[in-house]
């Protein structure tokens, strides 16, 4: 009997402190300031106070071109403020604006065209002979699946997935038809990556990061590792042939950079990437960007990001030079594109 009262009590004590370490923050000790009122605060905590132990939010707000930042984290029952705005994450699917960004480029300098067929530039043959444009990869109307069907997390290599178009490329959805494909941006920088004979990371930094002095913005986890701040929850890498679908690591600081070049109308590469390439009525896409046309201003570009441990979100409105960038190591904080359009919607 006592031994059954000791495991009992035991179980209880885990149950408590499990409901413990998931409990809602009750204490908002956010720290006021100029930049950001108390709805915005309001806000950030009303999202936040659920969050994991050492959950943190980094954030920019852009406001007619001015870049603030705040950042939050849960210590114990509060929500706090910290500093965190050069503090790295991984950024997840907004890699995929990055890997648009390289084709735009590309199609600027005359190398690529929009509708050519993928096939011609790749060193291998395609399973049953596809025609999969530059434009339907990046635009999410390739009629690929997400994944590839043999695709395991971590480990699935580019030999992998040159086996996997070589031999058994399946379409599982209408082509020019939206279906969200991390294979179609994996298979858009594994092409770019072959024409320019560089691999990924290189023709980030030498296209995009050393132009904009995004110094903290990499896939190599080794060059940012004291910057990285660790998940709360699960985590894992991303696998080497999904790099340029997921595969990038940065901060609240760099990507404020790349949304202040956004928002110039003579950066013919980024300008290009806001073009509406996609409408189906309740989908519009850019190249790699989500278009959106809310009622308080009339075109919004989005995309969010999820990987192990972390999740991202990111909208910018070009015209008015208005943005909302948010990074955190909790990749179970599904709110993350609630909260940033929320933000959003704040500035105005």
């Amino acid at each position: 009997m006592k031994k059954y009262l000791w495991i009992l009590s035991i179980t209880f004590l885990v149950v408590i402190l499990g409901c413990s370490s998931n409990s809602v923050a009750k204490i908002n000790n956010l720290q006021n300031n100029t930049n950001f009122d108390k709805k915005e605060l309001d806000t950030i905590f009303k999202y936040s106070k659920g969050f994991h132990q050492d959950t943190q939010l980094s954030i920019a707000k852009i406001q007619n071109g001015e870049i603030y930042f705040y950042g939050v984290i849960r210590k114990n029952n509060t929500i706090e403020t910290v500093k965190n705005y050069n503090k790295v994450f991984k950024i997840g699917s907004l890699t995929k604006v990055f890997t648009s960004t390289l084709l735009a480029q590309m199609i600027i300098d005359d190398k690529l065209s929009f509708d050519d067929n993928i096939q011609d530039n790749l060193p291998i043959q395609l399973h049953n002979n596809p025609k999969i444009t530059y434009t339907q990869l990046a635009n999410h109307t390739s009629g690929l699946p997400s994944f590839p069907k043999d695709f395991t997390e971590s480990y699935y290599t580019d030999s992998n997935l040159e086996d996997y178009l070589q031999d058994a490329l399946e379409f599982t959805n209408e082509q020019n038809k939206f279906h969200y494909s991390n294979l179609g941006v994996a298979i858009l920088g594994y092409s770019i990556t072959n024409i320019e004979n560089r691999t990924y990371e290189e023709l980030l930094q030498e296209s995009i990061l050393e132009k904009l002095s995004m110094n903290n913005t990499t896939t190599i986890e080794n060059k940012i590792k004291k910057e990285l701040v660790l998940a709360t929850d699960v985590d894992y890498a991303i696998a080497p042939a999904m790099e340029s679908a997921g595969g990038i690591f940065s901060s609240v600081e760099d990507l404020s950079k790349f949304a202040i070049a956004s928002f110039d109308e003579k950066n013919e590469t980024l300008t290009l990437t806001h073009k509406e390439t996609f409408s189906d009525g309740s989908v519009k896409m850019g190249l790699g960007w989500m278009i959106k046309n809310p009622k308080y201003t009339e075109t919004l570009h989005q995309h969010d990001g999820l990987v192990g441990g972390y999740i991202s979100s990111m909208i910018l409105d070009i015209k008015n030079k208005n943005g909302i960038i948010v990074l955190s190591n909790q990749s179970s904080f599904d709110d993350i594109a609630t909260l940033s359009m929320e933000l959003m919607e704040l500035i105005y």
